[in-house]
């Protein structure tokens, strides 16, 4: 695997604009001590001091860092500063609040003590003050039998990565889920849920009802709750009506307790506080500076990231094309090599016949040679027979080669052997190429296994490539991720540590920036599985 598609030299040259010998560690290193400096790390380690990690499915140990629940430190880092409270939380964005929910569920199982999903306080349990199996309490006997349950070896374990501190209200997003945050800001969009099955980031394509991931679990869009197919969302969601009243369920309660209008006031001077401190924010020469300086990091990274995984799909073609013409060469040379074998024994079965053929005419023409000399020789006697008169030397002569019954009988076997002579070399010869075509049918059948195997291996190997290439692929777009998000928290606290200087400085408050947004192409977050 090519572990040199990206060159963080090259990258920290032509993106981050670095001279020789100077690291994104170090200027990383830089900028999270001037924000330590001006406070920003308390201001938002208050919101995260618990332990962040990636889901399964993301390339978590190149990252890490992660925050501890224990520990006292309060340095920043740069990726910290862009997951402290997301603006794209449903509960702040006015999608909806689930309070009159919660309240009818309250309401129709308190005679059941029914414990539900998700709920929206749970104190910590202080286990050392009570006794194991005090009576007095169901908390201890609870925990006894959930202690049980969590060592049944049948029983799915969860994974105890994400919402480790005190639940949330339904509807809403962990927010301890730095990724998804994340993921939120650099997308612009809050149609971003985290799937509960596989712990995968899902997004709602255009046009979609309700979100499906690749695990082919089915998620509401709104409350992130397990879809059904007949009834939708658990949580009503897609009733408007039901919307409308959650929406003004947490003013109306407000109002029942007493805040008789003061707080939405109050809420309303600090929205146009905060809309004043942006345009502050906006309008500043520095800040403008700053964030085309960011643009123009965006821009670099844009073309960093094409040319790297044009790059990359070069030398996977190269090595595609490479791979075909091996595998062709190695086509020919098998198939020459079956032509040659096929050929040599094409000739040498031809030899064979014509030798067959010559040594039968040479056994026939000895037979015809041998039945001549026997013809001859008992002929003699029916001619001495015919004669009435002789002479006596003729006589004498006759008198010297005697033919017998055995010499005819003789005759007679030469006739028989010469009348099937041909029929006996026609089924030798038959039987010659019956041998001869068994063999090169076995000859063909060991070309066709050669071929099959050739053929199985080289099917190996061109699927080896292919997910050679595709883990290449997924590694060089999770490297990207990386740098992507690493860029991106970079951005934001240079924002924050800038806006922070400019308010010590004038005396005035700056509001939040936004980090430029990245194009789609560029937005390396797994996509929705196409069904």
């Amino acid at each position: 695997m090519a572990t040199t598609d990206v060159n963080q030299d090259v990258y920290a040259k032509e993106v981050l604009g670095l001279d020789a010998g100077i690291t994104e560690d170090a200027i990383d290193a830089d900028l999270v001590a001037k924000a330590n400096s001006l406070g920003i790390a308390s201001s938002t380690l208050q919101k995260r001091n618990t332990s962040s990690a990636f889901s399964a499915s993301t390339f978590g140990s190149t990252m890490d860092q992660t925050f501890s629940a224990t520990s006292s430190s309060t340095h920043a880092t740069p990726r910290s500063s862009i997951f402290a409270a997301s603006s794209t939380d449903l509960a702040h964005s006015g999608a909806g609040s689930f309070a009159l929910y919660d309240q009818f569920i309250a309401a129709a199982d308190e005679p059941l003590e029914q414990v539900r999903f998700r709920k929206a306080s749970l104190p910590a349990a202080n286990s050392s003050a009570q006794s194991l199996f005090s009576v007095s309490t169901h908390k201890s006997f609870s925990s006894v039998k959930s202690g049980f349950k969590s060592r049944s070896w049948w029983r799915k374990r969860s994974d105890p990565s994400l919402c480790k501190q005190g639940s949330h209200p339904v509807g809403t997003d962990c927010p301890e889920d730095w990724e998804l945050e994340a993921v939120k800001k650099m997308g612009q969009s809050t149609n971003w849920k985290r799937c509960h099955s596989c712990h995968n980031l899902v997004n709602l394509p255009k046009g979609a009802t309700h979100m499906i991931c690749r695990c082919k679990e089915e998620l509401c869009h709104i409350c992130g709750g397990i879809w059904d197919s007949t009834t939708g969302c658990p949580n009503l969601c897609s009733n408007e009506a039901e919307l409308e009243k959650r929406q003004t369920g947490f003013p109306n309660s407000h109002v029942k307790d007493g805040h008789d209008g003061t707080k939405p006031q109050s809420a309303a001077q600090k929205e146009a506080e905060k809309r004043t401190a942006e345009k502050r924010s906006l309008r500043s020469p520095e800040v403008q500076a700053l964030m085309g300086k960011q643009a123009l990091e965006l821009s670099r990274f844009c073309a960093f990231s094409a040319r790297t995984r044009s790059s990359m799909q070069t030398r996977h073609a190269t090595d595609k094309l490479a791979l075909l013409e091996r595998q062709a060469e190695e086509d020919d040379a098998l198939k020459h090599k079956h032509n040659q074998a096929s050929s040599a024994l094409e000739d040498r079965q031809i030899a064979a016949e014509m030798e067959l053929r010559a040594t039968l005419e040479q056994t026939a023409r000895s037979v015809k040679l041998r039945l001549k000399h026997m013809e001859a020789y008992c002929q003699g006697r029916a001619a001495a027979a015919a004669v009435t008169a002789v002479t006596d030397t003729e006589t004498e002569a006759a008198a010297g080669r005697v033919v017998t019954e055995r010499n005819l009988k003789e005759l007679g076997q030469q006739y028989t052997l010469r009348d099937g002579m041909e029929r006996q070399q026609a089924a030798k010869i038959n039987v010659m190429r019956e041998r001869q075509a068994r063999r090169m049918e076995e000859l063909l059948d060991r070309h066709d296994a050669e071929e099959e195997a050739l053929a199985d291996r080289q099917l190996g190997e061109s699927q080896a490539q292919a997910a050679r290439c595709a883990a290449e692929q997924e590694v060089l777009t999770g490297t990207l991720r990386m740098l992507q998000l690493r860029l991106n928290a970079r951005w934001s606290l240079q924002l924050d540590v800038l806006c922070r200087e400019r308010e010590e400085a004038e005396g005035l408050r700056y509001g939040a920036v936004a980090t430029p947004a990245w194009p789609q192409e560029q937005f390396y977050v797994e996509q929705l599985c196409r069904q």
